[in-house]
């Protein structure tokens, strides 16, 4: 129960905050990732409340508020979650065929899309004040994400935008394959 109600506050806080917002950003930003440290299965077991935390997280960036640090620390959530380090994972079953790895990339590449079809319709919306060094910094997080989706994600989040939508999918994905595909992500 203490981890749905921390999830759940994550947006609850960022929708009123009370402080400045970058401030609020980056303590609640960094309470996800210690979250996620600590309790990786409990967190990643509760996608739909991870999900609303990461959006209510990633919203924040579009503004002038947010600078690269708010950025880098988000697109190291994106990693921890898209591309986990083998210790942050245990094995569940005693006779690892699948490694725990590539089972947390697999849960992460099916509910993450979330998250990138968010970036690109907040990144369509004429409001958006998103600084250039928050957007390439944010790229990095995606790209790690795409490599947790797979082709056929990939593919099948693309077919649920519309035209301008897909448009910017095809020029991260195209970047992606250009130059962070073969950088590790």
């Amino acid at each position: 129960h203490a981890i749905e109600s921390t999830l759940a506050a994550i947006p609850a806080h960022l929708s009123r905050p009370r402080f400045s917002p970058a401030r609020t950003h980056t303590h609640l930003t960094s309470l996800l990732a210690t979250l996620l440290t600590t309790h990786r299965l409990s967190v990643t077991s509760r996608a739909p409340l991870l999900n609303l935390a990461l959006l209510a997280l990633l919203a924040p960036l579009f503004t002038a508020d947010l600078g690269i640090k708010h950025a880098e620390a988000y697109t190291r959530l994106l990693t921890t979650l898209a591309d986990p380090a083998a210790t942050a994972v245990r094995a569940s079953t005693a006779t690892p065929l699948v490694s725990a790895t590539a089972k947390a990339k697999r849960q992460a590449g099916a509910h993450l899309p979330v998250i990138v079809g968010a970036y690109v319709k907040l990144s369509l919306d004429p409001s958006s004040r998103m600084q250039l060094a928050v957007r390439e910094e944010l790229k990095r997080g995606l790209w790690t994400v795409f490599s947790a989706m797979g082709a056929e994600g990939r593919k099948v989040l693309g077919e649920e935008m519309d035209r301008s939508g897909r448009d910017v999918l095809r020029g991260l994905i195209g970047e992606w394959v250009r130059f962070g595909k073969w950088k590790g992500n």
